[in-house]
């Protein structure tokens, strides 16, 4: 009669070769995964930064044509206070010398 172990040591180590790819695979399954959901998290973190950099450059040319049409005011502003400032200066001198006149006026009717 021929002797047959108990256990036929090449299965056993065909189980633990399969074991051992079982593990790897799902391990490596799961770095798939883990690597695909970065992957989605990064495109929509650029996607987000692309958005929030356009909107920066519309922020921005807003700006600057608020700016130019601030400054384009300014300038009107000031050549208008220029102006009314030529004209109270004018009124000023009207008056001063129109007070002088009836200083003079009233300094000659009483010397006479």
């Amino acid at each position: 009669m021929c002797w047959t172990p108990f256990f036929n040591p090449s299965s056993i180590m065909e189980k633990f070769c399969l074991l051992t790819l079982d593990y790897k695979c799902i391990s490596l399954q799961e770095e798939v995964r883990d690597l695909r959901h970065k992957l989605k998290d990064a495109e929509l973190t650029a996607e987000q930064e692309r958005h929030l950099r356009s909107k920066m450059s519309d922020d921005s040319s807003s700006i600057v044509r608020e700016n130019a049409t601030l400054h384009q005011q300014t300038v009107e502003t000031t050549k208008q206070l220029e102006r009314v400032n030529i004209v109270l200066e004018v009124i000023y001198i009207k008056i001063y010398s129109q007070s002088v006149n009836r200083f003079v006026y009233n300094l000659i009717h009483l010397a006479l």
